[in-house]
This record gives structure tokens, sequence and C-alpha cells, in this order.
């Protein structure tokens, strides 16, 4: 299995139980630490794209997008929250979502910080340090067995001064 050691891997039970605000918070504890920072997005699913949206790539079952726009979008956030850049990936094929996530980063600079927002893609690589954010709604990504590894699960009801208190070990990335 690949070792991405620059990159953390953030995944949730499910939808609206707090993975962005998380990764929010991530991208500004290393913006403040100096760390320049890049985040990936990445749905298993095929959403229609505004026609505004920078697409960089795209074929019948996949679409990479840019994000360049102040918008609700959890990949604007992330721009928002102050990435270099942000990155919106989606394709049903978890191969395919790899595929381009390779590509994407290999464009990275190796001294940078990577937040990935994806489940899926666990299961082709090991990621310097990955959360896991719980909640109420179903645990449908639990069916994967690469989550059982998981560095560290957060309850949904996390707040940023219980992130910025926590012993996460985000300083080793550094």
């Amino acid at each position: 299995m690949i070792d991405y050691g620059n990159v953390v891997m953030v995944c949730g039970s499910g939808r609206h139980v707090g993975k962005t605000t998380l990764s929010e918070l991530i991208v500004k504890y290393y913006t403040q630490k100096g760390k320049e920072v890049y985040a990936i997005k990445t749905s298993s699913h095929l959403h229609d794209l505004d026609k505004e949206e920078l697409v960089i790539d795209r074929g019948l079952d996949y679409a990479v997008v840019k994000e360049l726009r102040n918008t609700t979008k959890d990949s604007a956030l992330l721009l928002k929250a102050g990435t270099k850049e942000s990155y919106y990936m989606q394709s049903t094929s978890q191969e395919r979502l790899f595929e381009k996530f390779k590509a994407l980063y290999g464009q990275i600079p190796s001294d940078a910080i990577v937040i990935c927002e994806s489940g899926g893609l666990r299961e082709f690589f090991k990621p310097a340090l990955f959360l896991f954010v719980s909640g109420n709604a179903v645990t449908k990504n639990l069916r994967y067995k690469p989550y059982a590894d998981f560095d560290l699960q957060l309850d949904v009801d996390f707040n940023q001064t219980a992130i910025l208190n926590m012993d996460l070990p985000l300083e080793s990335l550094l």
C-alpha cells in the first residue's frame, strides 16, 4: 500500500457530521504554522457542475474541478479557510478517483500539507494521519475494512476549542 506522508485524510460516518468543519480547522492550524496547504475533496457520486466552475479534467465517469469561487461548497470553504488551492473530484469509480488523485497529488509541492476529505481513497493508500468523524448519520463508510485503522475518531459535537486543544498528532507533519 502506498504511503503518503504529508496527507491528512478526513472521512466520516455520513453526511453533515463535521468532516469539512474539522478539515477547515486543520487547514487553519497548518497555515498559522506557516505551512502551505492544499485540499482535495472527493465524491463517489456524479453531480451536475455549474458552467462557471473551472473543470480541469473530465471524462464520462469523472470530473476534477479547481475551486475558485466563494460559495458554500465544501471545496470553497476549504479554500476560504486558507488552502493555497482546493480541488473537488467526483467519480462513480473509486479506482478512477485514485488515478485522478495521484495525478493531482503529483503537481502539489512535496513539502505542502494535503487535506484529503475522502472515505473511499483509504482503500488505496495510507495517509500520514487518518481521522474519522462519527455522528448520528448511518455508518455507511464502515463497510470498508480500512476504516478500522483510523488514528483518531471524533464525535459530531466537537468544537474549535476542543480540536485546537486535542492531542492530535498534527505536529508530526510540520
